[in-house]
């Protein structure tokens, strides 16, 4: 093969690689993301909602207590 042809079917291999990495893989890389966020804060939603619960329940019975 040609030096020249060579060359062309390395920048067009570079190409195509930019394409799929821009089309198919950053895509997914961001939805992946999104779903492990979106876990992570329902799961510290309910956390929080979770220990609201257990200190109006803890300070219900301090105040009965007395």
């Amino acid at each position: 093969m040609n030096d020249n042809t060579k060359k062309v079917f390395y920048i067009l291999g570079a190409l195509v690689a930019g394409y799929i990495v821009l089309v198919y893989i950053i895509p997914l890389i961001f939805k992946i993301i999104g779903i492990v966020i979106g876990t992570l804060l329902n799961i510290a939603i309910w956390v929080i909602l979770v220990l609201a619960l257990i200190l109006i329940i803890h300070y219900i019975i301090k105040s009965v207590k007395k």
